[in-house]
């Protein structure tokens, strides 16, 4: 990723706040107080601030010299760095990665490196969370997917679990996170009645893929 801004507001598709931290809590507790994590692609750095009320030291980074800005003045440790550089330099420091609606914005061989230095900056059983798009629900693959420039492609978990395979991960846990499909309030009414008409295809939520680093001699 370059040190640019962004194309678009990364908010506008982000959903509310509450709703993000709501969703964001269930994955805070695959880490244990006292524990590293880095979170590429902080955005406001929601996921830091449930780390931190929870004792876990949380390291954030992000593209968006705004969206560092903005996590400085709640007093998170951010910075504006290009994830590429850190992980290539990074040694095995991390007791976890989290990093929501990236890889979306990367190329499979760009995500293959991805993927192979992240492994490298965590220490062995370290937890690496992914979350994206899901491209079989209809509004996703319709409109919303590519209504940030910036997408490059969707991942299918049965692909992502390939991927993390091969960089020296085993497969903790996946699927779709319902809770990330939900409607406001104010939407609930007509994303009932398309629910009702398109079903299981309709209102499915993200994917997540948790991937555990495997013991290099093994």
């Amino acid at each position: 990723m370059h040190k640019t801004e962004p194309l678009f507001n990364p908010v506008r598709f982000a959903g509310c706040p509450r709703g993000i931290r709501r969703y964001q809590k269930k994955y805070a507790r695959f880490f244990k107080p006292g524990e590293r994590v880095l979170d590429i692609g902080c955005g406001e750095g929601f996921f830091l601030e449930i780390l931190k009320e929870r004792g876990i030291e949380g390291k954030g980074i992000d593209v968006s010299q705004g969206m560092v800005r903005a996590c400085r003045k709640k007093g998170l440790d951010v910075s504006r760095q290009d994830t590429r550089t850190l992980l290539k330099r990074g040694k095995s420091r991390y007791d976890g990665i989290f990093c929501a609606h990236l890889i979306e914005h990367l190329g499979p061989e760009d995500l293959r490196k991805f993927l192979r230095n992240a492994a490298k900056v965590l220490k062995t059983g370290g937890r690496l969370i992914l979350i994206t798009p899901n491209f079989k629900d209809l509004d996703v693959m319709g409109e919303r997917f590519w209504m940030d420039p910036t997408h490059v492609r969707p991942y299918p978990l049965p692909l992502l679990a390939e991927m993390l395979s091969g960089a020296g991960f085993e497969i903790l846990k996946s699927g779709t996170d319902r809770m990330t499909g939900l409607p406001g309030r104010r939407n609930f009414v007509s994303w009932f009645l398309k629910k009702i008409r398109f079903g299981p295809y309709w209102g499915q939520g993200d994917l997540f893929i948790i991937g555990v680093k495997k013991d290099a001699r093994g």
